[in-house]
């Protein structure tokens, strides 16, 4: 899997448009999960929300 970037006039997988946010990309792949809130959450007024695309391209 790998972080897609999402902009504010692209809906997510649950068809939820990203209104107001650029973009979101996630930097650290393996992290264990109840740690990526604290990588993203800036503040409880900005609502984040995290897109992923498998990548079934192959190679390393």
């Amino acid at each position: 899997m790998r972080p897609e970037l999402v902009g504010p006039a692209i809906p997510t997988q649950d068809s939820v448009t990203l209104s107001g946010i650029t973009s979101v990309a996630l930097p650290i792949l393996g992290a264990p999960a109840g740690d990526l809130p604290a990588l993203f959450l800036a503040t409880e007024d900005f609502p984040i929300r995290l897109a992923y695309a498998l990548d079934l391209r192959g190679g390393p």
